[in-house]
């Protein structure tokens, strides 16, 4: 199984490589934003799982994420802090210069990777899974076939609410195949009470997407469009 994933991601590698040589052909590349990213992780035996969508432990959450943008995203760098896909239109806004006219909620990330990560809102980093696969590919053993399960990634730690009320908690820094279980320590008394409160108040029901003004309507492309050459005209 590992073989053939390894085959689908070679396969990957290479379109992507088709894809920077045309736009290089073009002349095109140094004025495209490339990202590279995926919408969901699997399991391939970590936790004696297969497949995605019956989990919420870091093979299914940990997915790739690239950023290429000439002149607005260092090369090579990597940014380690755990980040939300649910940022991603906010950054491409922002890496068009539009930021303070963005109509999508989140924040950008290109915080992160300028040398001064800015605090994330607490729903940047819940996950949540509710329906287990139709066909389970575990044979029922699927976590969230107990149940709707959220998670919470923050301070150095990966925090999981079960939908059958059990709880776990691992070192998101050191134990990254979270195989020890530390919801039950002693000495973590404290760590689960804050987790716990926060995940709470993360998934509350008409909670906004973000603290501050609500999201405006989405804009279609023409008019986004419209203020990036605007926006380019005040520039010059």
């Amino acid at each position: 199984m590992r073989d053939s994933y390894d085959r689908c991601l070679t396969y990957l590698d290479d379109q992507i490589g088709r894809l920077f040589k045309e736009l290089t052909r073009r002349g095109e590349l140094d004025d495209t934003i490339v990202i590279v990213t995926a919408d969901h992780g699997e399991h391939l035996g970590e936790q004696r799982l297969y497949g995605h969508g019956c989990s919420l432990y870091r093979p299914e959450l940990h997915v790739p994420l690239l950023v290429f943008a000439p002149g607005a995203v260092p090369t090579g760098q990597v940014v380690k802090a755990p980040v939300s896909l649910r940022d991603l239109p906010a950054t491409v806004v922002d890496l068009l210069g539009l930021a303070a006219d963005s109509p999508f909620p989140g924040r950008s990330l290109a915080a992160a990777w300028s040398g001064a990560p800015a605090p994330f809102p607490v729903d940047s980093l819940l996950s949540e899974v509710e329906l287990p696969p139709e066909a389970d590919p575990n044979g029922g053993r699927s976590p969230v076939c107990r149940g709707p399960m959220l998670s919470l990634v923050a301070d150095g730690w990966h925090y999981i609410r079960n939908g059958d009320g059990r709880e776990e908690l691992y070192d998101f820094e050191h134990d990254t195949d979270e195989t020890h279980d530390l919801a039950g320590s002693a000495d973590k008394a404290e760590v689960m009470r804050t987790l716990r409160a926060r995940i709470t108040e993360g998934s509350e029901p008409g909670r906004p997407f973000h603290k501050g003004a609500a999201p405006k309507a989405f804009d279609s492309p023409a008019r986004l469009a419209t203020r990036r050459s605007s926006t380019a005209a005040k520039r010059l």
